[in-house]
């Protein structure tokens, strides 16, 4: 009773603050910055950005590609998904994602920690179903309704019951092949976010929201901030700021092909790797600093706890950076990190990589190997670990998971190369692959 009673409290003092932060954007930092920090961190949420105000930004009318409907106000009942938070553990709390989502975005929230709220299977799991869809190189995510969404290859985005069954969902392709190359994001009234072709696009359960065109191919993934700004960069060299109703904040020329998705980091600050850099943006497009990388970053940087952030290369190598830009340490892996492949953390700090065939753990304090498992097999997903700290990860037609000690749990023949996959709230583990296929995978 007494948890109850305290988990209520708890409840109506994060709404509090919620409503606080909708307060704190229309009049433009009325309140203390390090007060409404101090609040996001009692409810639980990722303080990053608490300490930047609103910029104020006005949508550029006619923006290039942009195309907006009338204006709607609060959660429409067309989005794809509930926006209402579901209960129990929430992987991400993040104010601009949908509230009791298992798996909004690429990396679980905006930092890409790689950490879901979710247990994935303990004993070696069954493919309990599986069906064909045409996809290339992407993850699921799964909405706050336990929608599985997977980009496809021409179809655009497709929805999924966990059963396998379709959902209604309009069709938000181009037509043409390699349209949805890159991981959506859920923003918080369900609507997803996600790059087609060369435009972004705001999706809805009825059909496209708005479109903004970018001049070049999109392989990143967008990343929706607490006031529903989109960031995606795009191989036209840009990174695009956009507004929730899809006209152009900002846009900053990064001199090299943008792969990987935005991340922000506990003080607001957006990181981005082009080229052999890693760079950290102020949230008006004004660059803090910037970070020489040895080899391509075309993963996305992943965001610790305390800041620090881990940047992976072509160059067989992981970079830890300090949050003013100061290197912290360099380590060398066994491959490449490669395109979406990113690490994950652990609660402790402890840093979950894979490249080539092997697993590794990096103590964070100095990038020493804390172990490494050879798993036989190219390496080919993003890792994951759940609450009990267990890690998940795919390569060559099989799945893993693996102990927090480098132990071997299981591993599972699927039969196809697995890209990337999402494990939902009652520990099924979807996974996208080639051959055109998704499969569901429970003990």
């Amino acid at each position: 009773m007494t948890d109850a009673v305290g988990r209520w409290a708890l409840d109506g003092v994060c709404y509090a603050w919620r409503v606080a932060l909708t307060l704190r954007k229309i009049l433009a930092g009325t309140f203390a910055v390090p007060a409404v920090a101090l609040g996001f961190a009692a409810c639980g949420l990722d303080v990053v950005g608490a300490g930047v105000d609103a910029t104020g930004s006005t949508p550029t009318d006619g923006a290039p590609g942009a195309t907006t409907p009338e204006a709607e106000g609060g959660a429409p009942p067309d989005a794809a998904g509930d926006a209402d938070a579901a209960p129990g553990p929430e992987t991400c709390s993040w104010p601009g994602s949908q509230r009791g989502a298992p798996w909004p975005m690429i990396g679980g929230c905006v930092g890409h920690a790689g950490r879901t709220a979710h247990r994935g299977p303990k004993a070696k799991p069954e493919i309990v179903w599986e069906t064909t869809i045409s996809t290339r190189e992407t993850h699921p995510v799964i909405g706050a309704d336990d929608t599985v969404f997977v980009p496809a290859n021409v179809d655009g985005l497709l929805a999924f019951d966990p059963d396998g069954g379709r959902r209604p969902f309009a069709e938000s392709g181009t037509g043409v092949a390699n349209n949805v190359t890159n991981v959506p994001s859920i923003g918080v009234d369900g609507t997803l976010y996600f790059g087609a072709e060369r435009n972004v696009v705001a999706h809805r359960k009825s059909g496209t929201y708005w479109r903004f065109a970018t001049g070049g191919e999109i392989d990143t993934s967008a990343v929706v901030d607490e006031d529903g700004t989109v960031y995606c960069g795009s191989f036209s060299d840009r990174l695009f700021a956009l507004s929730p109703d899809g006209g152009q904040l900002w846009e900053k020329d990064l001199g090299s092909d943008i792969w990987a998705a935005v991340a922000i980091g506990p003080t607001g600050e957006l990181y981005v790797g082009a080229g052999s850099r890693l760079y950290a943006l102020k949230r008006d497009g004004g660059e803090s600093w910037s970070y020489a990388t040895t080899g391509e970053v075309r993963c996305a940087a992943v965001v610790a706890d305390d800041g620090t952030i881990y940047a992976g290369t072509l160059g067989s190598r992981l970079h830890a950076v300090h949050p003013d830009g100061g290197p912290k340490w360099t380590t060398t892996t066994r491959g490449d990190v490669m395109w979406q492949a990113l690490p994950a953390l652990a609660k402790d700090g402890t840093i979950y990589a894979a490249t080539s065939s092997w697993l590794a753990a990096f103590d964070p304090a100095d990038g020493s190997m804390k172990w490494e498992v050879d798993t036989g097999v190219p390496l080919r997903t993003a890792v994951v670990v759940d609450p009990d700290g267990d890690i998940y990860v795919g390569g060559d037609k099989k799945m893993f998971a693996y102990a927090p000690d480098g132990a071997r749990r299981w591993e599972v023949d699927i039969g196809a190369n697995p890209f990337g996959f999402a494990i939902g709230r009652d520990g099924t583990v979807f996974v996208a692959a080639n051959d055109n296929k998704l499969f569901a995978l429970h003990e």
